[in-house]
């Protein structure tokens, strides 16, 4: 949604990064998209499709992903992506 709480519709640009902590560090993988077709707030994305993810990432215990919409600050809290069970 925007700020002021309504639903996003059109293209927009999304950067993607994936984080092995919730909050700090430095990214992992990074991914822009550009012109992302967004209705009602929904869009998809197959992530991996421009810059490929390592598959280093997924050797960590967690993986975290944040979005960052055009040039607005990074969305919190970042959302867990991928958890190994021991």
């Amino acid at each position: 949604t925007e700020t002021r709480g309504a639903t996003v519709n059109g293209n927009v640009d999304i950067t993607f990064r994936l984080f092995n902590v919730p909050t700090g560090g430095s990214a992992l993988w990074t991914e822009s998209n550009s012109a992302i077709p967004v209705t009602d707030g929904w869009f998809n994305v197959f992530l991996g499709s421009i810059q490929p993810i390592p598959a280093s990432v997924w050797t960590n215990s967690s993986v975290y992903l944040e979005l960052q919409v055009g040039t607005d600050a990074a969305m919190t809290p970042r959302e867990l992506a991928a958890a190994l069970i021991g």
